[in-house]
């Protein structure tokens, strides 16, 4: 099989446990988070009751669940990576089996810049796609649905407000990503003929020597850097533009969420631990 042709699912066997540990890591983060925001509204109603002994156990409470559940998260974390690690390992033996096992004549005449991007960009792409791209799609799906009805149970309406207002989150995307497929497709391909002038430069030294062709070919890789310059500046402003949205639209999920649930619990129309749990899930 020629490595350049390997169907993208062709890692699934070697990642398969890595993804389903992938997978219940992120979603252990839900009850994690229903429960965070469960305490921190009953922290807040006996706070704004007066009741002290109750405040003090609340919190005691919620710092040692919260303690205990980030350090569960730091071993399950340390295993998962040495898991990952081993998992990619083999992929990448595989992979490189099977590239190395095409005819000399292929190997011979492959362009060294793209090799490189498919055996190392394009391999942690496609990786990455099956370890964390499918789990978080599902662990996004779940935890959206888990938090709406949780939060609909109490209030339908902080529970509505706040899905409405997380859709925001996917103007950026749909706004940047356009121009940021271009670019990067721009760089690789830039950054493939670049790496094959300077390999077709070493394998031709005595030519370029012979000939006197030195000044040729730095004027000729300057032209190259030059238009790798023009594209990576693209890019960079590109990837800038994302950032400066992410935030600016961070913000105003952020204190947008507040300022609408605070009018909902003035206007009396969600009571304050909804719109407490609601904030505390928010993010």
């Amino acid at each position: 099989m020629n490595a350049q042709h390997i169907p993208s699912d062709y890692f699934k066997k070697f990642l398969k446990k890595t993804t389903v540990c992938s997978f219940f890591l992120k979603i252990i983060s839900i009850p994690i988070g229903i429960i965070s925001a469960k305490l921190i509204s009953m922290l807040v109603s006996h706070a704004t009751n007066g009741e002290i002994n109750q405040v003090i156990n609340v919190g005691v409470i919620l710092i040692i669940f919260i303690l205990a559940s980030k350090i569960l998260q730091i071993f399950a974390n340390i295993q998962y990576q040495k898991l990952q690690l081993n998992s990619l390992q083999k992929c990448k033996i595989s992979l490189y089996k099977k590239f190395l096992s095409n005819p000399l004549h292929l190997l011979y005449s492959s362009e060294h810049g793209k090799s490189i991007e498919k055996l190392h960009d394009d391999f942690n792409t496609v990786t990455d796609k099956i370890i964390n791209l499918y789990p978080d799609l599902y662990t996004g799906i779940l935890t959206a649905c888990a938090y709406t009805l949780f939060l609909a149970f109490n209030s339908i309406h902080a529970a509505l407000i706040l899905l409405a207002i997380s859709f925001i989150q996917f103007v950026p995307p749909i706004i940047i990503k356009k121009y940021m497929q271009v670019n990067y497709d721009n760089c690789r391909e830039i950054e493939a003929e670049i790496t094959d002038f300077i390999i077709e430069a070493c394998r031709g030294f005595n030519t370029i020597k012979l000939y006197n062709l030195k000044q040729w070919w730095l004027d000729k890789m300057s032209k190259y850097y030059k238009k790798y310059v023009k594209i990576g500046s693209t890019s960079i402003y590109t990837a800038t533009a994302q950032h400066s949205i992410n935030e600016f639209v961070s913000t105003i999920l952020k204190y947008g969420t507040y300022g609408i649930l605070g009018l909902l619990v003035l206007s009396k129309i969600t009571d304050i631990d909804s719109a407490i749990q609601a904030i505390a899930l928010s993010g």
